[in-house]
C-alpha cells in the first residue's frame, strides 16, 4: 500500500539578519509529521546588506518536471529536486524579485524595482518578455517591453521610482557597466529617482509642461538640454 506524504516546500527571507548570518532559505515542511528540513541554507556575502530586506533570503519556488526554479532578489536558479544546484539566470530588468508562478511553458517573475512582470521561457531558458504596470489616468495599465531593446544609450522615458533604496544603486551599476541611458525623463519626483539620475551622471528632467506619455512614442527622435530644463521631440 502507498502512503502520501504531504509535504510542502517553502522559501523564506529574515529580513532583520546581519551579514554572517543565514537570511533565508528553502524548507522542507512535512505536515503529517510536523517536521521541518532547511534544504538550501542562503547565506552569501555577496549581496548588498543595505536597507531592510533589499536583496536578503529567497522569493519564491516553482516547478517544471525535473526541474526546481527558486528566484532571489536579482537572480533566478535551478535546482534538482534533490536541491542541487544547476545553473541560474538572469535579467538587467530583474530586480526585487518578490513572487514567481508558473503558467503553462513560462514562468512570471514580479521585479518590483522596476514596476514590472517579467516572463522566462521554460524550453528556451530565457528571459523573453516584460510589462510595465503603470498609472495612466488614476487606472493601472501594462506596457509591454520591446523584446531584446536596451536602453543603453537611448532617451529612457518613465514614471519615477518605487521600491526600496536599490532602485537607486541599480542605476551606478548601469554606469559602472557602460548601459546607462543617454538621458532621462520623468514625472514623479521622489529621493530614490533624485538619488538614481545623480549616480548615473546622464541629463535629467521632470516636471515638464506636457504629459510625456501623450508626447513621445518609442522611436522618437528626443534631445535632452537638461541645463535649460528643455525637451525637443522630433516625431518618428
Amino acid at each position: 500500500m502507498w502512503q502520501v506524504v504531504t509535504t510542502l516546500v517553502a522559501t523564506s527571507v529574515i529580513r532583520g539578519s546581519r551579514q554572517g548570518d543565514s537570511h533565508g532559505g528553502v524548507y522542507l515542511i512535512d505536515i503529517d509529521r510536523q517536521r521541518v528540513k532547511q534544504t538550501i541554507d542562503w547565506n552569501t556575502a555577496t549581496i548588498d546588506w543595505q536597507g531592510r530586506g533589499w536583496d536578503r533570503g529567497l522569493r519564491g519556488v516553482a516547478f517544471d518536471d525535473e526541474r526546481v526554479f527558486i528566484a532571489a532578489s536579482d537572480e533566478l536558479f535551478v535546482y534538482t529536486p534533490e536541491f542541487e544546484p544547476i545553473t541560474s539566470y538572469r535579467s538587467p530588468y530583474l530586480k526585487h524579485c518578490h513572487e514567481i508562478f508558473r503558467y503553462k511553458r513560462r514562468l512570471f517573475l514580479t521585479s518590483t524595482g522596476f514596476d514590472s512582470i517579467l516572463g522566462f521561457d521554460l524550453d528556451e531558458n530565457r528571459f523573453s518578455m516584460g510589462l510595465h504596470i503603470t498609472r495612466r489616468d488614476h487606472q493601472l495599465a501594462a506596457v509591454l517591453y520591446d523584446n531584446g531593446v536596451s536602453f543603453a544609450g537611448k532617451v529612457l522615458v518613465f514614471p519615477g521610482a518605487k521600491g526600496s533604496s536599490g532602485w537607486s544603486a541599480y542605476w551606478h551599476m548601469c554606469r559602472l557597466n557602460g548601459t546607462a541611458p543617454a538621458a532621462m525623463i520623468f514625472t514623479r519626483m521622489t529621493t530614490k529617482i533624485a538619488l538614481g539620475a545623480v549616480v548615473s551622471r546622464v541629463p535629467t528632467v521632470t516636471d515638464l509642461d506636457g504629459d510625456v506619455f501623450d508626447l513621445i512614442d518609442t522611436g522618437d527622435l528626443v534631445e535632452v538640454d537638461a541645463d535649460e530644463g528643455l525637451v525637443t521631440i522630433t516625431k518618428r
